[in-house]
């Protein structure tokens, strides 16, 4: 939907089914969609990260626990809904760089979005929508539902004034 209204060209079951597997050049791709009955920005820009999936804070290396490839996805009136993404080797950070870029290949990832509704990846507003799956290797692209925050987040995020 174009933010909320229009079909998609590509429908999710369609990329889905048709989408192969990562490629030599792709990190990870799925399926952003919304939450029903959430509110839908209609301005902003998407955050995409990918980090090694299962990695804890505490028991695991800076490495595991950093994000391996990001992607901002601007937003507009001319957005359609469900956005298909792909993550590529373009979108590494120097993280994911690190030791020739392949230290989390063959590894599930853990997808996460956010929907910044001001479009600045430093803010952290209580109207952002977020979510976050797992990507398995060789497995099909997921689907990534986005919500509204919950009311700690709300709370953690609103402005004093």
């Amino acid at each position: 939907l174009a933010l909320g209204l229009v079909p998609s060209p590509v429908s999710a079951e369609t990329w889905h089914n048709d989408t192969p597997h990562v490629g030599a050049n792709e990190v990870a791709m799925g399926t952003l969609t919304i939450k029903p009955g959430s509110a839908v920005p209609t301005t902003g820009a998407i955050y995409v990260t990918a980090r090694l999936a299962g990695a804890i804070k505490g028991f695991s290396t800076n490495r595991d626990l950093s994000p391996v490839a990001s992607k901002r996805i601007g937003v507009d009136g001319s957005t359609f809904l469900p956005i298909n993404f792909i993550l590529t080797r373009e979108n590494l950070t120097p993280e994911g760089s690190d030791s020739g870029g392949t230290w989390w290949e063959g590894k599930d990832l853990l997808l996460s979005a956010r929907w910044d509704e001001d479009g600045d990846a430093g803010t952290r507003g209580p109207n952002d929508l977020v979510g976050r799956v797992t990507f398995k290797f060789n497995g099909p692209p997921p689907v990534l539902e986005l919500q509204g925050r919950g009311i700690a987040g709300k709370f953690a995020t609103k402005k004093l004034k």
